[in-house]
């Protein structure tokens, strides 16, 4: 698929793309303000507007220019070449973004004032299949093309990392390295699989985690709570014999005991912890307050008088002392934080439980003392409730750890499923696939012919069986981008050296004929820009691909910008007004 033109109803510059080397051109005369004018043309913007016409969903929070009200009128077409030879025209209006129009035609027509559409008012997403299905891709099938397009439309935020897109930065791994490897050559399947079996054993492991944060139980302890329940109902069936009788002696002396063999003992040890805790938070509070002193004058003068002394013994400079003591003291303080916020929490259980058992203590003492026997009638029938409520519980308890026993065989199965998939990955990138070659090799010869040094694509697997992708130049250091304000001219190159290296691979397949380059000169000397656009002009003739990058005129080294045609340079911006701008006006 290749981009053939792109026109609008009002206030736009018409586009004409040439099927090979394409220029957006940006002619500035206004020498002192040159990077600003510049960047104001509308070169940068053209690229926004090809992604809205490729269908690219406008969210509320997203910022883009066609928000603005200067855009409210506007209907934009764009003109695809189908791989199939035929054209598709889209249209899609500002106003009403999310309903689309196609018509197909088997020559490049303009379709602005047509009446009768193939497709009329298509919503969004159904407006994706139908572009999807005209596209007739034979590559990455198994994906919405927009997931890919991005890397043929690259703009300036896009240049940070080769292979994660700007709009893969706030998603998951699984959304887009699947993608790459996919595209790389390999069976994306595999590593897909990987990253849903790994998903899944996660969101299991943390449901475990959950609910043995609600236990009182661990897990292995089935068979006790089954146990503690058989008590419980024993203790009830006896209890509610004696309501029925009306015959509390038993209960009062259990009543008893439990006051003084249970509550009475660990109200004891429960006061002791909670006299020690307060007092160790004390210490540390205190302890915080005070600074460690450090009387640099007197040292100072120490170490000079050791330095005449003994100056082939003494190891330790001045200042590394100094920032050994705050390191020192720094450590100290997040330790001692720490202990103090664990003492915090273990003084707020405590006192948690003392209420309880006070409370508790409250409620048995209040029945022993009263005579009254219906009262105790309806204290014993709060106690058969709360035996009621605690065998409930106790029975919840034990489904749960059956749970526990479930999800965690079923942990154990994904994790096996997981190693399983990551084998299979590793097989495949054990076997290097011809793709993967070719791909690797015109990454390196074009990046090559620029810089006059080999670069390398290679992946790896970390630590966790995740799969790293790596770009990296073999001879870094003989680069002239080692300066602080190079790097990103760095970065970018083997950004569009990648995007190349895939529209080449790919050059016999049905699958996108065309990428797009924003500011590809910006950052680089002369001689290496002119190496990189003859290069690429072999390569539009040689593979059949289309190629379209914006560029300031003074940015393109003579020899390539004399030499181009009318055709090469798909539009013409300048800072001599309005009219010279993408959108004739400002905004």
């Amino acid at each position: 698929m290749k981009l053939n033109r792109i026109y609008a109803n009002k206030n736009f510059k018409p586009v004409k793309f040439n099927p090979g080397f394409n220029v957006v051109l940006a002619k500035v005369s206004k020498k002192l303000d040159r990077n600003k004018d510049s960047h104001n043309l509308g070169k940068s913007t053209l690229i926004s507007v090809i992604d809205f016409l490729l269908l690219k969903k406008i969210t509320k929070k997203e910022s883009i220019f066609l928000k603005y009200d200067h855009f409210k009128e506007h209907v934009f077409f764009l003109e695809i070449e189908l791989n199939s030879g035929f054209y598709l025209t889209i249209r899609r209006s500002v106003a009403d973004h999310n309903r689309i129009a196609f018509k197909r035609s088997l020559s490049s027509q303009n379709f602005q004032d047509e009446l009768f559409w193939d497709y009329t008012d298509i919503p969004l997403s159904r407006a994706k299949k139908i572009l999807d299905d005209s596209l007739q891709f034979d590559v990455l099938v198994n994906w919405d093309y927009r997931k890919s397009l991005t890397y043929f439309l690259r703009s300036q935020r896009d240049y940070h990392d080769v292979f994660r897109l700007n709009k893969f930065l706030k998603g998951k791994d699984a959304e887009w390295k699947p993608l790459i490897f996919e595209l790389l050559g390999f069976n994306g399947n595999a590593l897909k699989e990987r990253y849903a079996y790994y998903e899944q054993k996660q969101n299991i492991d943390n449901l475990v985690i959950s609910i043995n944060k609600e236990l009182s139980f661990r897990s292995g302890e089935a068979d006790r709570i089954r146990g503690v329940i058989q008590l419980r109902k024993d203790e009830y069936q006896e209890l509610q014999a004696q309501v029925d009788e009306f015959n509390f002696y038993n209960s009062d002396r259990k009543y008893n005991e439990e006051l003084v063999n249970r509550i009475e003992e660990e109200v004891t040890k429960l006061n002791q912890e909670e006299y020690e805790i307060t007092y160790q938070i004390k210490k540390i509070e205190d302890s915080l307050e005070k600074k460690l002193t450090f009387d640099l004058d007197s040292v100072n003068k120490i170490f000079k008088e050791v330095s005449i002394l003994l100056p082939d013994m003494l190891v330790r400079k001045y200042e590394e002392l100094v920032e050994f003591n705050k390191s020192i003291t720094k450590e100290r303080s997040k330790y001692l934080i720490d202990q103090l916020n664990n003492f915090k929490t273990r003084l707020k259980e405590v006192r948690l439980k003392l209420t309880e058992l006070n409370t508790r203590r409250s409620s048995i003492l209040s029945v022993l003392s009263s005579e009254d026997s219906f009262y105790k009638f309806k204290q014993y029938q709060i106690g058969l409730s709360r035996l009621e409520g605690e065998i409930s519980r106790l029975e919840e308890q034990l489904k749960n750890l059956k749970n526990i026993d479930v999800l965690s065989s079923k942990s154990v199965v994904l994790s096996d499923k997981v190693h399983e998939k990551e084998k299979e990955v590793q097989a495949q990138l054990d076997e290097s696939p011809s793709r993967y070659t070719d791909i690797r090799k015109y990454f390196n010869s074009t990046f090559k012919s620029i810089f006059s040094v080999p670069a390398l694509i290679f992946i790896k697997m970390n630590n966790v069986g995740n799969v790293e992708f790596e770009a990296e130049v073999s001879k870094r250091n003989e680069l002239e981008v080692t300066a602080e304000g190079q790097g990103f001219t760095y970065e970018k190159l083997l950004c569009i050296c990648f995007d190349i290296a895939i529209l080449i691979a790919y050059s016999s397949n049905s699958f996108f004929k065309f990428v797009y380059h924003d500011g590809a000169l910006e950052g680089l000397d002369n001689r290496k820009r002119l190496n990189y656009l003859e290069t690429v002009q072999q390569y539009c003739k040689e593979f059949n691909i289309q190629y379209i990058f914006s560029a300031i005129e003074e940015d393109i080294p003579s020899q390539i910008l004399d030499g181009l045609n009318k055709e090469e340079i798909c539009v013409e911006l300048d800072d001599t007004g309005d009219h010279g701008k993408l959108f004739e006006f400002s905004f």
